[in-house]
């Protein structure tokens, strides 16, 4: 597992300290460390469900039929749906969905709510229904791996007792989610074997192999892997599959010092992928050990135009490489234009810290969450832009109370929507703190390069 960990860095006379920038802001590997996610939070119920449609059955008939429970209307009105099946259980107990659980389970988990799964599983325990707990912890457990959750991930895959229960694909997804707790225990040679045992008419199989790549990497057996990523290329593959696994090649080469060889695979990432910063960054450290110069410039500004409201290194990066070139004038320029440039950023993230410091969320900084980029670690889809699941669940309670007439439920949703706004608040606030660190530190490393021009 290649560990990316940002920190200050001095501007020294090296384009080794412009490699470790790319380091510090490059999140290609897999699998990431976790975010600081609640372990714990209050959820709502099955019972708040209940009661959204206890005075008025009739609103559930659309999601039954003859031969039980339908799904079909569920993508329509998932709150509805919700609120039906948590009826239809609490009368009848798991009876009454047989055959659809797995598929509610999946609904409650799309909302972020994991205590509803969490009670159907006490059912399905209280009525000896050992099919359907494997099922639920299998649901259970994946949710904890895609939120990052490492400790329930490894809590409910260990209480999967029986595996024969679940389908060829559920029971090779459970040994890749081994693979990738392995790897974050620093285990490779573990996660290696079992990689490199993966069936190979899996659906999972090409994400075994990047991550086969990877623990390869992680080892410095870089051969092997830059073979895995090649075959991986060569099959046809979502793009951001390919993109992804082309940054990581990249990344690996430029570490090697394959300088041609990385900026060649930088070369190859899509133009409209989420990774093109990425790319341009790659493409422009390898010019600058190559001592192509204008093409270091040039893919620093359009690295520029990628950056959006994140923080990067484009305006350090130029006036560093106008000074490797020995352009004096233009490097105090650019130094000075980087200074304002980081300044600004700096104090737009102090005001949006100062809204956040007393726990508080103003509705206009909730639109926030979506654009603050999630990148996932290579098990499972490419979810971006996902908003975290804080979010979702804030949103879900405020589409409860719009669809409730109980005053009691209406104040219990209230306050939960109350806890998850100063969760959110933290979370965005964390989010805040750490880029404006970052660009703190561009900064100084900015100021630290125009007083070097100056002493020459």
């Amino acid at each position: 597992m290649i560990r990316i960990v940002v920190r200050p860095i001095r501007l020294e006379r090296s384009v080794l300290t412009a490699l470790l920038l790319l380091l510090s802001q490059t999140t290609v590997a897999a699998p990431l460390a976790p975010d600081l996610l609640q372990t714990h939070i209050e959820n709502v119920s099955l019972r708040s469900f209940v009661r959204m449609v206890e005075r008025n059955s009739q609103r559930c008939e659309m999601f039954s039929t003859p031969e039980g429970i339908a799904m079909d209307n569920a993508e329509q009105e998932p709150l509805l749906a919700m609120a039906c099946f948590a009826s239809a259980v609490e009368r009848q107990g798991l009876s009454a969905v047989d055959g659809s659980i797995e598929a509610i389970a999946q609904l409650f988990l799309q909302h972020g709510l994991v205590e509803p799964v969490h009670q159907l599983l006490s059912h399905a325990q209280n009525s000896g229904r050992r099919a359907d707990q494997a099922r639920l912890r299998f649901w259970l457990a994946r949710y904890a791996l895609e939120t990052k959750n490492w400790t329930q991930a490894q809590r409910h895959k260990a209480q999967i007792t029986n595996r024969y229960s679940l389908s060829a694909d559920q029971q090779d997804y459970l040994s890749l989610m081994r693979g990738v707790l392995l790897q974050l225990n620093r285990q490779h040679r573990h996660a290696i074997a079992l990689y490199e045992n993966f069936s190979e008419n899996s659906p999972l199989y090409p994400v075994a192999q990047a991550n086969l790549a990877l623990a390869y990497i992680s080892q410095g057996w870089w051969t092997d892997a830059y073979r895995e990523i090649d075959q991986l290329l060569a099959r046809p593959m979502e793009k951001p599959f390919h993109n992804r696994l082309r940054i990581a090649k990249g990344l690996s080469q430029l570490q090697q010092g394959f300088y041609r060889d990385a900026r060649k695979t930088f070369r190859s990432v899509d133009r409209d992928s989420r990774y093109t910063g990425n790319a341009w960054l790659g493409i422009g450290l390898a010019a600058l050990h190559l001592n192509d110069h204008p093409g270091a410039l040039n893919a620093f500004q359009h690295l520029r135009a990628t950056a959006g409201d994140t923080v990067d290194a484009h305006a350090l990066l130029v006036a560093y490489t106008y000074e490797r070139m020995g352009e004096l004038v233009l490097a105090e320029a650019s130094y000075t234009e980087a200074i304002a440039h980081y300044q600004n950023q700096i104090n737009r993230y102090d005001a949006r810290l100062s809204e956040l410091s007393q726990g508080n969320l103003p509705n206009k900084l909730i639109s926030d969450f979506d654009a603050i980029a999630q990148v996932p670690f290579f098990l499972g889809q490419d979810t971006h832009p996902t908003p975290p699941a804080l979010l979702r669940q804030y949103r879900l309670l405020v589409s409860l109370s719009e669809h409730v007439d109980d005053m009691a439920l209406r104040n219990e949703l209230n306050r939960l929507q109350g806890l998850q706004k100063q969760r959110l608040a933290q979370q965005l606030y964390d989010e805040y703190q750490r880029r404006r660190e970052q660009a703190q530190s561009y900064l100084s490393q900015s100021q630290y390069g125009l007083a070097t021009v100056y002493d020459h």
